[in-house]
């Protein structure tokens, strides 16, 4: 296996390329032999349970952990003078193979059970015992971005003007051709379910986090008795408030997105604002990663 995986590379003789790529091929000499012996070991038929669905186990897992432990050397040769002697073609495959995996240097190399979704909502007013989620937008930070949208007939007659102005929505078209809340929070837990990698949490990440997760978890825990976000979440304000060391203030999301996004503002659709929410969040981690 050894020879296979040198043979992967062109000879070399004795220089530092060729003793680098060598240790390299022998680490994944020994991690090959390790996940051999796991599967010859394990019966074939054991199943494991991710959110009540059942895969075939030991192949999967060998060949997920195979891969990734490869990744974890492509991502610290991404980050180091190592890079061009690894990563041939500008690492264009590894990045390839990351992006089908959906991983990403900052959460593979912090090793971290966290996957960030970026949620916004527009509602009818400021509280959701007297009114209503009209829209849920949400997406992944990282690539591949995979984005969810849903409008949502309203729970009651109850609205404000001025939210109504802000949001920009119809409350007759979606008094008429909204989803039904219960049906609207069950497509999105399920969208939850086909992207969350398995051993994942998700993790609600918002502007100004407090309003969009108090919505969000009232309309789980009132249609589907549950919140698949728990009783936690991440508020961009306050991330940028600690990093930058600025007041409460200076966190508006006009000044906060002319550092980030130029000339880009809030639109207040759910979804198109989500997608800014997560372009900043996913900056913001990589300044976090920095210090």
């Amino acid at each position: 296996m050894e020879c296979l995986l040198r043979g992967s590379f062109p000879p070399c003789g004795d220089s530092l390329r060729c003793r680098v790529r060598g240790e390299i091929a022998s680490f994944h000499c020994v991690a090959f032999a390790m996940t051999i012996g796991v599967v010859s070991s394990t019966p074939w038929h054991l199943r494991h349970q991710r959110r009540g669905r059942s895969q075939t186990a030991p192949y999967t897992i060998v060949v997920e952990w195979f891969l990734y432990s490869h990744f974890l050397w492509v991502g610290k040769a991404g980050d180091s003078q190592f890079h061009n002697l690894l990563c041939p073609n500008n690492g264009q495959i590894g990045n390839c193979l990351k992006s089908k995996f959906n991983v990403h240097y900052s959460t593979m190399n912090n090793h971290t059970n966290d996957f960030y979704i970026s949620v916004d909502v527009e509602t009818s007013g400021p509280n959701p015992s007297q009114y209503s989620l009209l829209s849920i937008g949400a997406c992944t930070i990282f690539e591949p971005v995979t984005t969810f949208y849903v409008e949502l007939k309203p729970m009651n007659e109850r609205y404000l003007e001025s939210a109504m102005m802000i949001n920009r929505l119809s409350f007759e078209r979606l008094k008429e051709n909204g989803e039904p809340p219960e049906k609207a929070m069950a497509k999105f837990d399920a969208w939850l379910e086909e992207v969350v990698p398995e051993g994942k949490s998700p993790v609600f990440v918002a502007f100004n986090a407090p309003f969009d997760w108090m919505f969000v978890a009232d309309y789980f825990y009132r249609y589907l008795g549950r919140n698949p976000f728990g009783y936690k979440a991440l508020d961009i304000k306050a991330l940028y408030m600690g990093l930058k060391g600025v007041s409460w203030h200076q966190t508006s999301m006009n000044q906060i997105s002319e550092v980030y996004l130029g000339d880009n503002h809030l639109t207040h659709n759910a979804l198109r604002d989500a997608m800014d929410q997560a372009e900043i969040f996913k900056q913001m981690l990589e300044e976090v990663q920095q210090k």
